[in-house]
Formats: structure tokens, sequence, C-alpha cells
């Protein structure tokens, strides 16, 4: 149910979200990054869960128009949750595995993104 509530939210663009600011929403604590123009949102507790991964997201310049496609294919019935979850955990491992690959291409231990 988190993931169905971001989705509706960047479909909204809720006013109660403030951005830059780290945390907000109205029943649900989000957390909101910027990284070269583009913000990234994504649930507390999935960010706590999975802020490694959420890391390597930002860092690879996830892209919010991504998130906008999925959500609007969820909420025009195109796509179900469980396929948006797997999207959503595909970002996740794609983004994932671009840090590790840059990291080992400059030399860097992954670790020092954090």
């Amino acid at each position: 149910m988190a993931i169905r509530k971001l989705l509706k939210t960047i479909l909204r663009k809720d006013e109660s979200i403030i951005f830059d600011n780290g945390l907000c929403g109205k029943d649900k604590l989000y957390v909101e990054f910027s990284l070269g123009g583009s913000r990234y949102i994504w649930p507390w507790d999935q960010f706590k869960e999975m802020e490694k991964a959420t890391s390597a997201v930002v860092k690879s310049k996830w892209s919010c128009g991504d998130l906008q496609e999925l959500a609007e294919s969820l909420r025009d019935e195109k796509i179900e949750i469980s396929s948006a979850e797997e999207s959503l955990n595909m970002m996740r491992l794609n983004a994932r595995t671009a840090r590790d690959r840059a990291s080992v291409q400059l030399g860097r231990d992954p670790h020092a993104w954090y």
C-alpha cells in the first residue's frame, strides 16, 4: 500500500509535500532528494528499509519521469500494483548495479557513497 500512496502522491503533486525539507506528508512521512535538478520522493519506512538501494537510485540520477509514467500506468489500470512493485524493484536494482560499476571503474569503495 505504501507504493500505491507514493505513486498517487506523485500524480496529484500533493500540496502537503514540501520539497527539499526531508520529511513531510499528510498521513505518511516521505523523504525527498534533489540531485542534478531532479527530485526523488520515497516513503520514509521503505527508505529506512532500503536506505542503501535508495541512495544508489539517487546517485545514479533515477528520473522522476519514470515514476510519473509508472504512476500514470497504475492510475489508468494499465498495470497492476504487483507490476508496479516489480518495476520499482528493477529500477533500484539497475541503479545499484550502475553505482557499483561506477565505483569499481573509479577505484572507489561503494560504501563511500553513503
